[in-house]
């Protein structure tokens, strides 16, 4: 019921009944109850009381509630900043298929947001999420394909075209911009494709 009145944006009647049901110990409440402290819906703005809401959710096993947590943990929202603890969530958010949290690890791998770089880990993030058809990974998984184009030589040069074009196409009608505007260089080029 509170997800329809937040939906119909009647905010305070809609913290009201995530607040009563988080009170009882309900994970998915103690996530919109974070998320009303998050944005002042129906409630007054309280980063402290939307990371405490949080932490009890991702305890309690919602996995949107461990992406904002590890957020909160990374930014230092409502705690003091912590990379170590926003690692942890975010992986436990990844392991549990969690895509926002996916792109993140492989973005905190590649540039070493978190921790150490790491491009085995990065690239293996990356990967995941474009099987599940995240657009910035897609993006990301087709820019290797281009690189491993550079450095592979002309074994597999065909696939690996196909495979970078395939994933450029597919990023670009999700709207991701960078895939956007590489195919438009790739036509304009007629680098992989005819030239357009």
């Amino acid at each position: 019921e509170g997800r329809n009145l937040y939906r119909e944006k009647e905010y305070a009647r809609a913290f009201e009944k995530f607040h009563e049901a988080a009170a009882l110990g309900y994970p998915d409440a103690m996530f919109y109850t974070g998320v009303c402290y998050t944005n002042g819906n129906g409630v007054e703005k309280s980063p402290e009381k939307a990371f405490r809401m949080f932490r009890s959710a991702a305890n309690g096993k919602n996995i949107p509630a461990m992406h904002n947590l590890a957020n909160c943990y990374m930014q230092g929202i409502g705690t003091k900043a912590n990379k170590t603890q926003a690692l942890r969530w975010y992986t436990a958010a990844a392991d549990s298929g969690y895509l926002r949290s996916m792109s993140m690890l492989a973005k905190s791998y590649e540039e070493g947001i978190l921790t150490d770089k790491d491009s085995d880990k990065a690239t293996m993030w990356y990967k995941l999420a474009a099987e599940k058809e995240e657009p910035y990974a897609m993006y990301k998984v087709a820019r290797l394909h281009e690189h491993e184009d550079s450095v592979a030589g002309k074994k597999g040069k065909a696939l690996r075209n196909s495979q970078a074009i395939t994933l450029f196409t597919h990023a670009a009608k999700l709207r991701n911009v960078q895939a956007q505007m590489k195919l438009a260089e790739l036509y304009g080029n007629g680098r992989y494709v005819k030239k357009n």
